[in-house]
């Protein structure tokens, strides 16, 4: 799960904008920009004694804490801060909450534009965002995580859809 949270704090914060299929952005996602949102929603799927089980996640970060800044020449993309995130797992009629304080949002990686997707590598990890909104003072960016975890001592398949929200 740790390496889930990382993966989309990293993609947190890649920048964007708002367009349509044809639209050249006309926005620059360069500059400093400061975490407002992270939420989720995915499943988690493993095998119990050769049973399929699936749990539904859902994920909503609070106080947030972290600044993302978008250089170019060259292209890098430097986040610092933290923030923390309540994760919900419901398996049948059960659920399991956990809260989690002061999750890291510290990286460094290059990034690349190209229309409404915005691509950021950190650690040989490359993360694909759409550029869901753009404007002079708010982003916001949505992405796919699908990543083998090990889940409370069983190997799953995590696949989550992450909304990871900016202003300036």
């Amino acid at each position: 799960m740790k390496k889930i949270i990382i993966l989309f704090i990293f993609s947190t914060f890649l920048l964007g904008c708002d367009t349509t299929e044809n639209d050249i952005p006309t926005v620059s996602i360069v500059g400093a920009w400061i975490g407002t949102g992270i939420d989720f929603t995915g499943t988690a799927q493993t095998e119990v004694q050769g049973i399929p089980v699936t749990a539904n996640l859902v994920g909503e970060g609070d106080t947030l804490n972290f600044t993302y800044t978008l250089t170019e020449n060259p292209n890098l993309a430097t986040s610092e801060g933290s923030y923390n995130m309540e994760v919900t797992a419901s398996i049948l009629l059960q659920s399991q909450t956990e809260y989690r304080e002061n999750i890291p949002a510290n990286f460094s990686g290059p990034w690349e534009q190209n229309g409404d997707t915005l691509t950021l590598t950190f650690e040989g990890e490359e993360v694909i965002a759409n550029i869901v909104a753009l404007t002079e003072t708010t982003l916001t960016l949505q992405f796919a995580v699908i990543k083998t975890e090990l889940v409370n001592g069983f190997e799953a398949t995590v696949t989550l859809d992450v909304l990871i929200s900016f202003s300036r």
